[in-house]
C-alpha cells in the first residue's frame, strides 16, 4: 500500500512540475520580453530627440537661408547633446528647377559652426538615399523606406508650403553605440545580465550574420527567447514640419535575449529533471523508512 501511495505522489509530482514548468517558461519570456521593449523604447526616443534637435524648423530656412538656419541649429545641438552620437552631420538641398530632382551635398564641420560642399560619397548605402530624394523631389510618393536598411544614415526631411525645404542627414557612430550606449542600457533595464541568465545581442535585421553587440563575446545562433527591433528607418514624416512620428517602419537592427541554458524551455525542463529527482529520492527513503518500519512489527 505504501508503494502505490508513493507510486502515486511521483506521478502527482510530475504533472504538477510539469505545469509550474510551463508556468514558468512564460513568465521568464514575458519578462524578457518587457525588458526587451523598455530598451527599444528608451533607445528610439533618445535618438529621435537627438535627431529632431538637428532639424531647423521651416520658417527659419525660409527667411534666413538653409545655410544660416543649420549653422544656428546644428552647431546648437552639438553642444546640448550629451552622448556623441553620430560621427558626420550633413544637409541635403535641392537645387536647379523645381522637380528636377538635383540635390546637393554639404557637411557640418565637427562643432556645426560651418556647412561646406561634399561629393556624394559612392557607397551603395549613399547612392540608395540619394536616388530617393531625388525621386521625392521629382514627386514619387513617399513609401517604403528612404535610407537603405542596411545603413546608419538617418534622414529628417524639412517641410516648407512647397514641399521639401532639405533634409538633415545623421550618420549614427555605431562604435560609439556598441561600446557605450548598449552597455548602459543593458545595465540599465536588462536584469538577465545581473544574474547570467540572459545573454543579448543585437544584430542588422535584415543581415543577422553583421552583429553589432553581444553582451557574450561571440553572438549566440537559434531561436532567440525574446525579441524587440530598434533603430527605425524613418524619424521625422508626416507632413509639414516633419516632426510627426512614422510608426510604420520596423527597426534596422535587432535585440535578441537568449537563455544561458540554451532556451528558456530547455533551462525550465534541466530545473524539472532535478527537482523531480530530488522528489523521487525522498518518496524512495520514506518507502524505504516504512518498509524497514513494517518488517521490525
Amino acid at each position: 500500500m505504501l508503494v502505490v501511495a508513493c507510486g502515486v505522489l511521483a506521478i502527482l509530482q510530475y504533472r504538477w512540475t510539469g505545469e509550474l514548468s510551463r508556468a514558468e517558461s512564460e513568465r521568464l519570456r514575458r519578462g524578457a520580453g518587457a525588458q526587451l521593449s523598455q530598451l527599444a523604447r528608451a533607445f528610439d526616443s533618445e535618438l529621435r530627440r537627438a535627431v529632431i534637435d538637428l532639424v531647423p524648423k521651416p520658417e527659419r530656412v525660409a527667411s534666413d537661408g538653409w545655410e544660416r538656419a543649420n549653422v544656428e541649429q546644428v552647431s546648437a545641438a552639438l553642444k546640448r547633446m550629451e552622448r556623441p552620437m553620430f560621427r558626420r552631420v550633413f544637409a541635403a538641398v535641392p537645387s536647379g528647377p523645381a522637380g528636377s530632382g538635383a540635390l546637393n551635398l554639404y557637411q557640418a564641420s565637427p562643432d556645426g559652426s560651418r556647412f561646406s560642399s561634399a561629393a556624394w560619397p559612392e557607397t551603395s548605402e549613399w547612392q540608395f538615399l540619394r536616388k530617393r530624394l531625388s525621386a521625392l523631389l521629382e514627386g514619387a510618393p513617399p513609401f517604403g523606406d528612404i535610407v537603405d536598411p542596411l545603413s546608419n544614415l538617418i534622414e529628417a526631411p524639412v517641410f516648407g508650403e512647397g514641399g521639401e525645404q532639405e533634409w538633415v542627414i545623421a550618420e549614427l557612430d555605431v562604435d560609439y553605440v556598441a561600446s557605450v550606449w548598449l552597455p548602459e542600457l543593458v545595465r540599465t533595464y536588462l536584469n538577465g545580465t545581473k544574474d547570467g541568465s540572459f545573454r543579448f545581442d543585437v544584430r542588422w535585421r535584415e543581415a543577422p550574420a553583421r552583429v553589432v553587440f553581444s553582451t557574450a563575446g561571440a553572438p549566440a545562433g537559434g531561436r532567440a527567447d525574446g525579441e524587440a527591433t530598434i533603430f527605425p528607418t524613418r524619424f521625422l514624416h508626416g507632413g509639414p514640419g516633419g516632426r510627426g512620428e512614422d510608426g510604420g517602419h520596423p527597426g534596422r537592427w535587432m535585440l535578441e535575449a537568449r537563455h544561458t541554458g540554451g532556451t528558456i524551455e530547455a533551462a525550465v525542463a534541466s530545473s524539472r529533471r532535478r527537482n523531480l529527482g530530488v522528489a523521487l529520492a525522498l518518496l524512495l527513503l520514506i518507502a524505504g523508512t516504512g518498509a524497514t518500519l513494517i518488517r521490525n512489527t
